[in-house]
């Protein structure tokens, strides 16, 4: 072999890679679920609102002071919701990045994009199904309450409706039969995208670490994806599999405080690709003889 050229890449050393990577970052996932808080609470400027999350991001909390008509606008209480809800959010994802960070051994962490990711371009909102809607916009979660509907409501339903929709329930996600390795690239990155974002409302030292994790197994990925085995993996329906663990990551990272459940995902996703694309196999050519000899002439 000459100077400067080099062999190419093997299904081997791809999904070896891959796998040697995602367990790297399985390990430090794991530090961040230790440090998650019990109980991560936050709260508006005015101490009027008060929002609670347990272990697992869940809303389990929602106090609404019974002065609130009179200290805020009539418009204000969405505003107010949606800061409480971020610093619920922020001390919770910040307990589990500072672990994370922490776990990191020191200079290992290239932190190539950070602040470079843009913003993933997101459809049309759908209609309102009921008086208050939660959305994220970049990695600030964010509370629209309908014109009015509020100054009208009494206290009790606006609690209910707003407890309601910070609760949300996951989308059925039909595990999909199969999907094709450009399909597989696309969303892939549009969850590689989606992480590096919720990651930047993060400090420097914790957002680093995570978005080299996902940089670096994103990478990994998108090369196996190229290799032939990912024809395989299409016919065995590895490939399904994965996209449907992707589709569940999306969903988790887009709610208000889904970074460390998102992540936890999405490791698992590359890490069941790297299994399934490594037992793989192509039929054998005896069973691909006998069907051609059954072929119709």
């Amino acid at each position: 072999m000459t100077a400067g050229t080099s062999r190419p890449e093997t299904s081997a050393s791809a999904l070896g890679r891959l796998r040697a990577d995602v367990e790297g970052v399985v390990e430090v996932l794991a530090a961040g679920r230790a440090a998650l808080p019990a109980l991560a609470m936050g709260t508006d400027a005015e101490s009027l609102v008060h929002v609670g999350m347990d272990r697992h991001g869940t809303v389990v909390r929602l106090d609404l002071d019974p002065q609130w008509r009179r200290t805020l606008p009539s418009d204000g209480l969405a505003g107010a919701v949606s800061d409480a809800l971020q610093q619920a959010a922020q001390v919770r994802t910040g307990d589990w990045a500072a672990a994370i960070a922490a776990a990191v051994p020191s200079g290992s962490s290239t932190a190539r994009h950070l602040g470079s990711s843009q913003q993933r371009v997101r459809g049309p909102q759908p209609p309102m199904a009921g008086p208050v809607r939660v959305r994220r916009e970049g990695y600030a979660p964010v509370v629209t309450i309908a014109p009015g509907w509020a100054g009208t409501a009494d206290d009790g339903a606006v609690h209910e409706a707003l407890l309601a929709a910070l609760i949300p329930t996951p989308p059925v996600r039909p595990r999909a039969p199969s999907a094709r390795p450009g399909e597989v690239v696309d969303l892939a990155l549009e969850a590689r995208e989606s992480l590096l974002e919720a990651a930047t409302g993060l400090p420097g030292f914790m957002r680093g670490p995570i978005q080299d994790a996902v940089e670096r197994v994103h990478d990994d990925v998108a090369q196996a994806l190229t290799l032939p085995l990912a024809s395989e993996g299409l016919a065995s329906g590895e490939l399904g599999a994965y996209a449907s663990r992707l589709h569940e990551c999306l969903w988790l990272a887009d709610r208000p405080a889904g970074l460390p459940e998102a992540s936890e995902v999405w490791a698992a996703a590359a890490a069941g690709l790297a299994d399934g694309l490594a037992t793989a196999r192509r039929p054998s050519r005896p069973i691909l003889a006998r069907l051609r000899r059954r072929a119709p002439v």
